[in-house]
């Protein structure tokens, strides 16, 4: 499935599995077609660390390799913001 809730999902088990500080997830559609009602080019990130987990939903260009690039960028930024908060916490 596609959605925000398993992208939390995967960044949770990322995080419980490996003992890191922060998880992340990403699930989304590539293409070349829609998948479960979910359109080409929506993707979830989804970021869990010790102040809790959150989904972000995007969406990109519906070419599958822009889309990949930009999804794994926008989650480094995501981290980059969450190692932020918590310094500043």
């Amino acid at each position: 499935a596609v959605s925000g809730e398993v992208a939390v999902a995967m960044a949770e088990a990322a995080r419980n599995q490996l003992g890191c500080d922060i998880g992340v997830g990403i699930t989304g559609v590539a293409g070349p077609s829609d998948m479960d009602g979910v359109t080409v080019g929506q993707v979830f990130i989804g970021i869990a660390s010790q102040s809790g987990s959150t989904s972000t939903s995007m969406r990109f260009p519906p070419n599958r390799p822009i889309l990949k690039r930009r999804a794994v960028t926008q989650a480094l930024l995501q981290i980059y913001h969450r190692i932020l908060e918590t310094d500043q916490n």
